[in-house]
């Protein structure tokens, strides 16, 4: 058993981006990976950290339903972030299909055992903070926390938001409020690869960590914008959905559709400079 008061949940650890950082902000981490490559990667970066009991390295999916005698089929892609256990979001995910197809890259499926997400609090304890990052089954995370008082709740989550439908978006608030969580804050992915969060450790030592690419960068006291109510998160995420049905993957004028690179390039940049760009976005809450 991992001490509660500085545990943290990485769910859907990849290639350790983020529990690098948790390590080093000075939690202890339990890693959530179940694609066997990104495994053995996790294996060898933190072999340290694994024999120390720093960082636990739990390899089993995490899926509503799971146990011991269940294996499913877990899709795994030469883009190792695409790994998704959801057959539906493979199918029917037209940014896979598309950068599968642009990038010549092929899903394959392999068999995985699995994990109720719910017993997981049993078996490492109640965590700080959960990050939730497992393509197409985040929910499933979230709907555990029902199983656990509000007072051993995570003080902070986070998720990969809903980008293709306004409605699942309004049902992860919704359950979120359920759940006592109260205050958001509303992340872009982009950014977080040029993220550099600073505090002081027990010395008084001033600690500056970059963020990696493909991490979900800070959490907690370390974000750097202002808790939004409800009310307010609802509002940006109005604006965020609108660049989506504007400059998105399949928006009305999605720079995929222009057909000559260097005027792609010069569209994406124009995007950027007016903070028009559609992206990926992490939403963040925090317990009232």
């Amino acid at each position: 058993m991992i001490s509660s008061k500085r545990i943290v949940f990485d769910v859907g650890a990849h290639k350790g981006e983020d529990s690098k950082y948790y390590l080093t902000r000075g939690y202890k981490v339990v890693a959530f990976e179940c694609n066997p490559s990104n495994i053995e990667f996790l294996k060898k970066r933190f072999e340290k950290e694994i024999k120390s009991n720093d960082l636990v390295l739990e390899t089993r999916a995490l899926i509503s339903g799971g146990s011991v005698d269940k294996k499913l089929k877990f899709f795994v892609d030469e883009i190792s972030v695409w790994g998704t256990l959801n057959e539906d979001w493979v199918r029917r995910n037209e940014d896979w299909s598309r950068r599968n197809e642009r990038l010549g890259s092929n899903p394959k499926s392999i068999l995985v055992d699995t994990l109720d997400p719910k017993e997981i609090y049993n078996l490492y304890g109640i965590p700080y903070f959960i990050k939730i990052d497992i393509e197409g089954c985040d929910m499933d995370i979230v709907q555990s926390l029902k199983y656990l008082n509000y007072e051993n709740r995570p003080k902070y989550l986070s998720l990969e938001s809903s980008r293709t439908s306004w409605n699942a978006l309004m049902k992860e608030f919704d359950l979120l409020k359920k759940l006592g969580y109260l205050n958001f804050q509303a992340i872009p992915q982009s950014k977080n690869a040029k993220k550099i969060t600073k505090w002081k450790d027990a010395k008084g030592k001033i600690i500056s960590y970059h963020h990696e690419k493909h991490s979900s960068g800070p959490f907690g006291v370390d974000l750097s914008y202002s808790w939004k109510d409800l009310k307010e998160i609802k509002r940006i995420y109005k604006f965020i959905f609108t660049r989506y049905f504007l400059f998105g993957d399949d928006g009305i004028f999605a720079p995929r559709k222009i057909k000559t690179r260097i005027l792609r390039g010069i569209f994406r940049r124009i995007l950027s400079l007016f903070g028009l760009s559609p992206n990926w976005f992490d939403t963040h809450a925090k317990k009232d």
